[in-house]
């Protein structure tokens, strides 16, 4: 077989199926970005500073494991299967934080302007949405590269940002069975650390307490109105 065609044929192999060269990441995700929350601004409830870090931390990420972009046009580049660097599960991590953020800064300004509906309101939906995308990247990644402590961190990443996501979009069913979920594994994560990772843990379950009663207020709220339609038809 020819070179060409072994590397056509290598490409041909789906990523499940590349061997691992690398034993278990161990990634600390929710300790990791509460870190870099609390130094970067948020603290003080500055999301566009915090989102300014993460940009900054991105490009520093990329030059150092030398996985930048294209200098004229911006491509997107996936993340290839056989990396060996845990760095690598920084990169999603931080883009949903950045749209995170950039989500809840749209959000304050429509409030802030009294307009809910606005053209800033729909762009923080959108940002929400992209996080979440990159929350389910960091899943694929932890599922295939890190232990089984990391994935179950990942799940419950993604569980809180969806259920942010739905909570947005008034779909409250949707983000009520997300936050709930992400809300019960902290927990179980919790009562299995200790230091900054138990902190950690419990502060993002009491981030999560007002989303879940709104969304449950919002549910009883709409079954009593379809319970008063059936009786007054």
């Amino acid at each position: 077989m020819s070179a060409s065609a072994a590397a056509a044929s290598s490409t041909d192999v789906p990523p499940e199926d590349i061997p691992i060269a690398h034993e278990p990441f161990s990634f600390a995700l929710h300790a990791t970005a509460r870190f870099q929350q609390q130094q970067n601004g948020l603290r003080h409830g500055d999301y566009h500073r915090y989102r300014q870090y993460c940009s900054r931390r991105l490009q520093r990420i990329r030059r150092a494991l030398k996985f930048k972009y294209g200098r004229q046009k911006y491509q997107p580049r996936p993340i290839p299967p056989t990396i060996t660097d845990p760095r690598f599960l920084l990169l999603p991590l931080v883009n949903a934080e950045r749209a995170w953020a950039f989500g809840v800064s749209l959000k304050s300004e429509a409030a802030a302007g009294g307009d809910n509906s606005s053209r800033l309101r729909l762009g923080s939906i959108r940002k929400f949405a992209k996080a979440a995308v990159h929350a389910e990247e960091l899943k694929r990644l932890c599922e295939r590269h890190a232990d089984k402590k990391s994935c179950v961190e990942a799940q419950v990443y993604l569980d809180m940002m969806t259920g942010v996501w739905r909570f947005e979009q008034d779909r409250w069913g949707d983000a009520l069975g997300c936050l709930r979920s992400a809300t019960q594994q902290l927990g179980a994560l919790g009562r299995l650390s200790d230091g900054d990772e138990a902190l950690a843990f419990k502060a993002y379950a009491e981030d999560l307490a007002p989303l879940i009663r709104q969304s449950e207020y919002h549910m009883a709220r709409a079954g009593r109105e379809e319970t008063s339609g059936a009786a007054n038809p």
